[in-house]
This record gives C-alpha cells, structure tokens and sequence, in this order.
C-alpha cells in the first residue's frame, strides 16, 4: 500500500494539470478500499480533510487566474479604445494607431485564448 501511494504522489508531480482530477480518484480509492483495511478513523477524517483543502485551494487558484486574466483583458480594450481617441484627435499618426491597434489586438487575443485554456475540470 505505502508503495501505491508513492506513485500516486509521483504521478500528480507529474500530471499537476490534472490535480483536481487526481484528488478525485484519490478520494474514490480511499473510499473504495477503505473498508479493506482497518483505517484510524481519525487518520481516515484527516485524510479527506487535506484532499478537500486541495481541492479548494487548486479551484482557488483556477478561479484567480482567470479573473486577473479577464481584467487584464478588460485593461487592454481601454488602451484600444484611447487608442482611437487619439487617432481621433489627431494625436497620433494613422500608421502608429495601426501598429499599436494591431499589437493591442494580438495581445487581447492570446489572453482570451489563454484564458479559454485555463484548465477548469
């Protein structure tokens, strides 16, 4: 048994995209075999606390991630939208507004891509 659970350690090394997932089979396993084996009651309840803590603490970190992302978005749409104030005003040149509307653009798109990305099973 102290050998099935060092590979599980290893293998959320390993997998740490996959974390939530893995404390998931994790909680299953012990669950599931815990009726094989004469568990500590109090050991078994201090197991299932730290996989739920985990548990909180990755979907935490999912959740931050994702919210700075979104107003780090919500930031460059602003410069866009002074950008073209600018533009406007005839405080910048036509080719400067298309080269920074241009790096504005890219940049707000591999966010929202990074953002769709974010793992959140």
């Amino acid at each position: 048994l102290g050998q099935f659970f060092l590979h599980i350690i290893k293998l959320i090394n390993y997998l740490q995209n996959y974390t939530i997932f893995l404390i998931y089979l994790i909680l299953f396993f012990i669950l599931k075999v815990a009726h094989l084996f004469y568990i500590i009651p109090n050991f078994k309840n201090w197991a299932i606390d730290i996989i739920k803590e985990e548990y909180d603490k990755s979907f935490d970190e999912i959740i931050n991630k994702i919210e700075n992302i979104n107003r780090t978005i919500i930031s460059e749409e602003r410069q866009l939208k002074r950008l073209t104030d600018l533009l406007l005003k005839e405080l910048i040149s036509e080719n400067e507004f298309k080269l920074k509307k241009e790096e504005l653009k890219a940049t707000i798109l591999r966010l929202k891509e990074e953002r769709d990305s974010v793992d959140t099973k």
